[in-house]
């Protein structure tokens, strides 16, 4: 039992039982003859962390202590990203390279497609090393609904070329973006 500050009056020459759990103050008075059996408990203490304003109500007379802390976020910084290749609401033939030149991956990075088209397609990327070139779908070879946008990431190596191709003629908008890694 814990007890901080407690005054009991009591005028009968009776005394009164009381109980106080773990209540900081607490001021009780007895004018009657008879004793008046009194137990008062609190809650010790409410924790509330990361929020800078709080408001704790209380309809007791017995005020909750609170313990309010405010810890900085942290931010996690990112390198600039650059655009690697784009093209604008642009009509692309079926299978055919989106980009006249392939999109160059000068150090490792993490390269982010943003893409719609007008009609449903098959993206699919091609990636050349050296002399060897690997095509290979994105969204598991599903096709892309038209009109919709979708966002693909991979992590390439440095020294690699990249292209895309869309299964369908159509009017597409196509972003690559990439983020060094490390």
């Amino acid at each position: 039992m814990y007890t901080s500050s407690v005054n009991i009056a009591n005028s009968s020459t009776n005394p009164v039982p009381t109980e106080i759990t773990n209540t900081p103050s607490v001021n009780i008075a007895n004018s009657s003859t008879n004793p008046v059996p009194t137990e008062i408990t609190n809650t010790p203490s409410v924790n509330i962390a990361n929020t800078p304003s709080v408001t704790v109500a209380n309809s007791s007379s017995n005020p909750v202590p609170t313990t309010v802390t405010n810890t900085p976020l942290s931010v996690v910084k990112q390198p600039n990203a650059t655009v690697l290749g784009s093209v604008f609401n642009a009509s692309v033939s079926a299978n055919t390279n989106i980009f006249s030149s392939v999109l160059s991956v000068s150090q490792p990075s993490r390269v982010k497609i943003i893409v719609v088209a007008s009609a449903g397609g098959v993206l699919t990327l091609t990636l050349t090393s050296g002399t060897t070139t690997v095509r290979g779908t994105v969204n598991s070879g599903n096709a892309l609904t038209a009109t919709a946008w979708y966002e693909f990431e991979i992590d390439l190596p440095s020294g690699v070329s990249i292209n895309l191709q869309y299964s369908v003629s159509a009017t597409i908008t196509i972003f690559v973006i990439t983020t060094p890694l490390g």
